[in-house]
């Protein structure tokens, strides 16, 4: 029985212990396990109900969300933490493999029983988010998303314990769906092979993974379903999806929805305080509205707006130089102005490339004055090019 029916319980029973014989107490007992229960093994039913405080009609933006799965191949939920994205993507995966959906339900249907992926970062990230979602908790499958008598059958995965590979689950067409749960550590090779119906991606995945998954959907015009914040940044699958978003111009534009702490009705206005009092300035646009700010781990923990500026001339008085790190995968340098006057910096431009000849990279930073003194890591002196050379040696030939 979950807290809020024990503590309903205890405050029924406080309220009529004078009032109600043994029978009554007794009767009293059994509804509210009755309610209890429903509470725990109906959870499809009881998410997005038609009427009540968190109605289907209360959690707008992720009706629309639903409704662009009729039209839209690939909907991804950027949105901020602790909306109920995963609760969302666990529904409507439900509503796919299952064949049941609501009644205000006008997204895409399908008819027959599927071939399901989702997938989560790591396999304990999967078992302890997306399978629990799912499935609920272990050892009582069945109070998850998905209903306890359409399981037909679990499998394990290997050496991940208690972790869940293969659902098998009931179709109302009287076939069985098949839902898999993959992980990006398992890299694109693990998303390659097989036709895929439906796709539910559950946190950001590396591109090469997201572009995998589109492959899987080709034959069989199925569609794919991305939920996570932004929390690194504007990383090349957040730049794709935005770029070709229903606002834009692609010949196949992508639904994202943007749905924030103030667009659900389980968050409170002081459940919101709380929550952005306890988020670092640079995380909170990413947390509380899902739009990709600066991500985790920056060396200076500020939001943009505090750290950039408009274009402007730089003046010619102001003292300019670079610094580099340099190394065979990527050598990168940035160049920096001087405002004396205010003790101000100005990062005006940068360079980074990988896999080339320090002849390369020197050409490219004396491109940007042949007159400007610059900096090299010290540990360069200690870096060999595969002819032996020190970079140090190197790059101060060069430069």
């Amino acid at each position: 029985m979950s807290v809020e029916f024990d503590q309903l319980t205890n405050s029924l029973c406080d309220v009529y212990a004078e009032r109600l014989n043994a029978q009554q107490k007794a009767e009293l007992l059994e509804a509210l396990d009755v309610l209890a229960r429903d509470a725990k093994y109906n959870v499809f039913n009881n998410t997005f109900p038609d009427e009540g405080k968190l109605s289907i009609h209360a959690y707008a933006r992720f009706k629309e969300m639903f409704d662009a799965t009729a039209l839209h191949t690939i909907v991804a939920a950027i949105s901020a933490n602790r909306t109920g994205k995963s609760v969302a993507g666990s529904f409507i995966t439900t509503c796919h493999a299952t064949g049941i959906y609501p009644s205000w339900w006008n997204g895409k249907r399908y008819h027959k029983p599927l071939m399901i992926w989702v997938g989560g970062d790591t396999s304990l990230t999967c078992r302890d988010i997306i399978q629990y979602k799912l499935l609920g908790d272990i050892g009582d499958f069945g109070s998850g998303m998905i209903p306890k008598d359409k399981i037909v059958e679990c499998k394990t995965r290997r050496n991940i314990p208690d972790a869940i590979e293969t659902i098998r689950v009931k179709h109302v067409s009287g076939g069985v769906s098949t839902i898999v749960i993959k992980t990006y550590e398992q890299g694109r090779a693990a998303w390659q092979g097989t036709e895929v119906d439906f796709i539910w991606i559950d946190e950001e995945c590396p591109k090469e993974v997201y572009r995998e998954a589109l492959i899987r959907l080709m034959t069989t015009k199925g569609s794919i379903l991305l939920t996570f914040t932004p929390l690194s940044g504007l990383t090349d699958l957040v730049v794709d999806l935005l770029d070709n978003d229903q606002f834009s111009d692609a010949e196949f534009p992508v639904y994202v929805a943007k749905i924030s702490w103030w667009d659900v009705p389980h968050l409170d206005a002081k459940a919101i305080a709380q929550m952005l009092a306890a988020t670092p300035e640079n995380m909170r646009a990413a947390r509380s509205l899902g739009d990709p700010t600066v991500g985790d781990g920056l060396i200076y923990p500020l939001p943009p707006d505090q750290v950039t500026c408009d274009d402007f001339k730089i003046p010619k008085y102001y003292p300019r130089a670079y610094g580099m790190d340099v190394g065979w995968n990527a050598t990168a340098a940035i160049f920096g102005a001087w405002d004396r006057d205010n003790d101000i910096i100005y990062i005006y431009s940068e360079y980074k490339q990988g896999k080339a000849d320090p002849l390369i990279h020197s050409s490219a930073i004396r491109s940007r004055g042949t007159w400007m003194r610059g900096t090299i890591d010290p540990a360069s002196r200690m870096s060999g090019q595969a002819d032996g050379k020190k970079l140090f040696e190197s790059y101060s030939k060069s430069l």
